[in-house]
């Protein structure tokens, strides 16, 4: 329904128009989403309320409802919801527009956890791989293990931390003059904030700092990226 209302605002607003799409998910409460919407079959057939449906388990069963079955299902969600929302708006529109999609905070141990027990349990891998051992284990990684607060392989370090984990979020930008800008398809290792949204916004809109109303400099904390 949130991209739904998105695509009727998109197409009916006057423009210009700043339109914010604030989605849950992936969040708690970790809920199944429409299995159509979801493109792994293994999820649609093992997560906790098909199992406790089809008799195979109870709503006690803590272990069967493998919670990182439904926040990577979450994630498919949102893949699935965005691509029928780009899908949906008018293409005119579309190419006069620039789309930011971003997290808010990093991420959470838990799903992760459970993902790399299951992977070493039933696939016999070593967990998720080097990548994200370093972000579950980093007491085994000396590079890592010797940051500032102490003992880095906590949960505090995850989300609401100024940590690595803490901070990683995606971030995605598209737009139509991108492509003549030299810049599509490329990715950067530069430091980004969501306070650098605005200016960047603002450059690209040619706004004059001058009329936002604020005095400081720059009117936010943020820099253009």
């Amino acid at each position: 329904k949130t991209f739904a209302d998105a695509s009727a605002l998109f197409n009916g607003m006057e423009e210009p128009f700043f339109l914010y799409v604030p989605l849950n998910a992936p969040h708690a409460p970790f809920t199944y989403p429409p299995s159509s919407t979801v493109y792994n079959s293994y999820y649609n057939q093992n997560h906790v309320q098909a199992k406790v449906a089809g008799g195979i388990c109870d709503t006690t069963d803590v272990a069967a409802s493998s919670r990182w079955v439904n926040y990577s299902a979450m994630v498919e969600n949102i893949d699935y919801c965005l691509s029928s929302f780009l899908s949906s708006i008018d293409s005119a529109r579309k190419d006069r527009t620039i789309f930011i999609f971003h997290g808010d905070n990093g991420q959470e141990d838990t799903p992760l956890n459970n993902m790399s027990s299951w992977c070493s349990a039933t696939l016999g891998s070593n967990n998720l791989g080097a990548t994200y051992n370093k972000l579950l284990y980093p007491e085994e990684y000396a590079a890592l293990s010797a940051t500032k607060g102490g003992n880095n392989n906590t949960a505090e370090r995850f989300k609401s931390s100024v940590y690595e984990r803490g901070v990683q979020i995606p971030l995605i930008v598209s737009a139509n003059f991108m492509a003549s800008a030299g810049v599509a398809g490329t990715s950067s290792f530069a430091f980004v904030n969501v306070e650098d949204d605005y200016n960047t916004i603002a450059e690209i809109a040619r706004a004059s700092y001058g009329t936002v109303g604020e005095n400081q400099e720059n009117f936010t904390d943020g820099i253009s990226f």
